[in-house]
C-alpha cells in the first residue's frame, strides 16, 4: 500500500522511458551553419554554431600553409578550433577554454564529432594521433588533433 504524500508535496511525475541506444543515434545529422552535416547523431544536441575568427599562415618546409580559426560558445566556455591543409592532409586541431579564460577541460566527444563534420571535408577520414612525447605540440593544455588517414584513398 502507497505511503499518503504530506499536505503540500509536490507530486513526483514517473521518468520517460527513453528508446534503446540504436534508435537514439540516426545516420546523419542537420546543422544549423550549413544544414548538410552528416555523421553519427550526437547524444547532446549541439545549440550553437561554428563561427570564423580569422586566418593565420603555418610555415613548414620553406612555404606557408593557410590556416582558419574558428570559435564557438557553450554552455560552460568557448570552444576553439583551427583547420589547415597541410603538406600530409587536412589537420584539425580543438580546444577548450571557461569563462574565465581558464583550460579546465577536454573538449568533448559531441564537441569534437560536431567540429570535424562541420569544419572538415566530408570525404576525409580523420584520426585523432598521439605522437610519441617529444613530438607532442599543442598550442593550449587542452587540446586535441584530428589528422587525415595517412592510409586511406
Amino acid at each position: 500500500m502507497a505511503r499518503p504524500s504530506p499536505p503540500g508535496a509536490r507530486r513526483r511525475r514517473p521518468l520517460a522511458r527513453r528508446p534503446p541506444l540504436p534508435q537514439r543515434l540516426g545516420p546523419t545529422v542537420t546543422t544549423k551553419r550549413t544544414g548538410t552535416g552528416t555523421g553519427p547523431k550526437p547524444l547532446t544536441r549541439q545549440r550553437s554554431c561554428w563561427e570564423p575568427m580569422g586566418y593565420d599562415t603555418i610555415e613548414a618546409n620553406g612555404r606557408a600553409w593557410p590556416m582558419k580559426w574558428w570559435q564557438r560558445q557553450v554552455g560552460d566556455g568557448l570552444l576553439l578550433a583551427s583547420v589547415a591543409e597541410e603538406p600530409a592532409g587536412w589537420h584539425l586541431a580543438i580546444s577548450f577554454r571557461d569563462r574565465r579564460r581558464r583550460y579546465t577541460r577536454y573538449p568533448r566527444w559531441d564537441e569534437i564529432t560536431h567540429a570535424r563534420y562541420e569544419l572538415l571535408p566530408g570525404d576525409v577520414d580523420v584520426v585523432m594521433h598521439l605522437p610519441p612525447p617529444d613530438e607532442y605540440l599543442a598550442a593550449h593544455p587542452t587540446t586535441f588533433h584530428l589528422h587525415e588517414h595517412p592510409g586511406r584513398p
